[in-house]
This record gives C-alpha cells, sequence and structure tokens, in this order.
C-alpha cells in the first residue's frame, strides 16, 4: 500500500513556468539526474511557496 501524506500551505505562491526567469536555473538544480525533468512529460512548473503556516498530515508516521 502506497504511503500517504498531506501537506497544506498557507500563504502565498507563484506559479514559474518555462517563460520564468528562475526557471532554466531551478531545472538545472532540480532536474536529472536528481528528479525527472519537470519538461518530461510535455509540461511543468516550479511553485514558489512562501508559507505562513505549514500543517503535514501522514497517514502511517513510520514510514517517515
Amino acid at each position: 500500500m502506497p504511503s500517504e501524506i498531506t501537506i497544506i500551505v498557507h500563504g502565498k505562491a507563484a506559479v514559474l513556468g518555462p517563460a520564468h526567469g528562475d526557471f532554466a536555473a531551478l531545472n538545472e538544480l532540480y532536474g536529472p539526474p536528481w528528479w525527472q525533468d519537470v519538461l518530461e512529460d510535455g509540461g511543468g512548473v516550479y511553485l514558489r511557496v512562501n508559507a505562513d503556516r505549514m500543517f503535514v498530515w501522514a497517514q502511517d508516521t513510520a514510514k517517515w
């Protein structure tokens, strides 16, 4: 059974798509080999989140 986790964030977020000035640098830092290329499936974005509060819940905390 897959692990389930819920993350709720209150604050502000900005969508950083391929046209955004920071996108290429983020894709280089967080893309392959560390993670799947965000554009591999034909589209993708990064989210810049400035959280005021964050709540996390896990169905089985032993897995985390």
